[in-house]
């Protein structure tokens, strides 16, 4: 029988989930737009984007656990940072991770699925910027999806 343990239960872990959350806002609803573009949401932005570029993972249960964790993390940094420096800097980073962790064929199923969330990424308003952070990262299947995604006609959601 598969045992079954809730994710964000490390001290870091549960930390970022809540700075996250807080980082959104209270209720069923982000921030609106206007608030996330203040500089005071910002500052909290560029703050929690460092802290789980910096997050290492080492009193996760496993790699698999890290993966998704920081991997939902960056998903969820970039869905709210409206575009600009640091929506880029945020999409360059979880590129940066994806490239650095698909090393373990155990978790690459798990990998794939947040390389297919860039590409859903991808056809929306931030499509240059999510393919070229891919093309960039010098991973070849990142670049090799990128590339087939550029010569995939634009569809908008």
């Amino acid at each position: 029988m598969a045992r079954i343990d809730p994710y964000w239960q490390t001290a870091d872990a549960g930390w970022l989930h809540d700075a996250a959350v807080k980082l959104r806002g209270p209720g069923a609803t982000a921030y609106p737009l206007r608030v996330r573009q203040s500089a005071e949401w910002r500052v909290q932005a560029d703050r929690l984007l460092s802290d789980v570029d910096q997050w290492s993972g080492k009193s996760e249960r496993d790699e698999r656990d890290y993966l998704y964790q920081k991997a939902v993390l960056y998903t969820w940094m970039i869905d709210l940072i409206p575009g600009g420096q640091l929506h880029t800097r945020a999409v360059r980073a979880f590129v940066e991770f994806l490239r650095r962790t698909e090393t373990d064929v155990n978790r690459r199923m798990l990998w794939f699925a947040f390389v297919n969330r860039l590409l859903e990424m991808a056809r929306g308003p931030f499509r240059g910027e999510v393919l070229t952070a891919m093309e960039e990262s010098h991973q070849a299947v990142l670049s090799l999806y990128a590339r087939l995604e550029r010569m995939a006609p634009e569809r908008r959601p």
